[in-house]
């Protein structure tokens, strides 16, 4: 299968022109899930690691369109007493500031908005996301990628999202994003993974094809 690559030019930060090539791991492979095909029907390409001298952030180069990578989902967020747990907290934190009007982003799975409308009073819930894997009565669902292009004709007190913002291509043009769909007084509420701990433990998810910023 022929993979559509999108070039980076510039720092993902600074917009700056300054990306130099450290290394690549040739012929990677490019889904982040289990399959029951055969490896050598796995969709590969290079895992390249470029560097932006001016920020120090470490950027893969060039990144994968996003309609492979996420064509199919992986139950990321759902396996193990720890996910449940996080998710029970964020849940918990999310109704500290008691928004009625939530736009999720990703959440496949589903099992925040269950925890959330369970416990607290809600007047909409809306998840974005390409494959929904588990679907609730009470939460309207758009089957797309969320990106710069997003728009919406519904009143929003909160964006939240659990585990996404690393996903993004463009960290600062999706962060206008969410500003320019945001009321005055909205709030975006969200949990990312700590990739520098995952550093220091030699966790190899720090950086793929899902995670192409550090």
């Amino acid at each position: 299968n022929s993979i559509k690559n999108i070039d980076r030019h510039r720092c993902v930060f600074t917009g700056c022109s300054d990306l130099e090539m450290l290394f690549a791991l040739k012929d990677f492979p490019v889904y982040m899930g289990c399959v029951d095909s055969l490896r050598e029907d796995d969709m590969k390409a290079d895992l390249s690691f470029w560097i932006s001298r001016g920020s120090g952030s470490v950027q893969l180069n060039p990144i994968m369109d996003p309609s492979i990578v996420y064509k199919f989902s992986h139950g990321s967020g759902t396996v193990g007493k720890s996910w449940i747990e996080h998710h029970v907290q964020f849940s918990d934190f999310i109704s500290k500031h008691e928004p009625r009007n939530i736009l999720e982003i990703g959440g496949g799975h589903g099992v925040l908005a269950d925890l959330y409308i369970k416990n607290n009073p809600i007047s909409s819930w809306i998840t974005v996301e390409p494959n929904p894997v588990v679907r609730n009565d009470k939460v309207t669902y758009v089957n797309t990628l969320f990106d710069e292009d997003f728009s919406i004709d519904a009143p929003i007190d909160a964006i939240v999202h659990s585990h996404t913002f690393e996903h993004f291509y463009d960290i600062i043009r999706i962060t206008n994003k969410f500003w320019e769909l945001l009321p005055e007084n909205g709030r975006m509420i969200f949990s990312v993974p700590s990739l520098q701990l995952h550093l220091e433990r030699l966790y190899t998810n720090v950086m793929n094809f899902e995670h192409t910023v550090y």
